[in-house]
């Protein structure tokens, strides 16, 4: 019963990481898809620019994803999270256009 029951709870768990994987996905490809459009910038670049300000604020992309797609979409959004994000997506976009 307890090789089952193991079994079962191993099911389980796995099914909610997927799960937790495919949201995190889906946020991070809506995030990208803003930047993209905000500044007319390719998919990889625009992943680039996400990862970079994740890595600069120490903070895992899926949460600068979020924080992204909230201030765009911002039922219940903190707005000064969000604005900081996008400023900071701003000043990373002039500094990699400098290079």
């Amino acid at each position: 019963f307890n090789v089952h029951a193991a079994l079962a709870w191993n099911t389980l768990r796995r099914k909610g990481q997927v799960q937790a994987a495919l949201a995190s996905r889906d946020v991070i490809a809506q995030a990208k898809g803003l930047v993209m459009e905000r500044f007319n910038i390719d998919a990889e670049d625009a992943f680039a620019l996400i990862k970079r300000l994740s890595q600069q604020s120490n903070r895992p992309l899926v949460e600068i994803a979020r924080r992204l797609v909230h201030f765009h979409h911002p039922e219940g959004a903190p707005q000064a999270e969000g604005q900081a994000v996008i400023r900071r997506s701003r000043e990373s976009v002039r500094e990699a256009t400098r290079c």
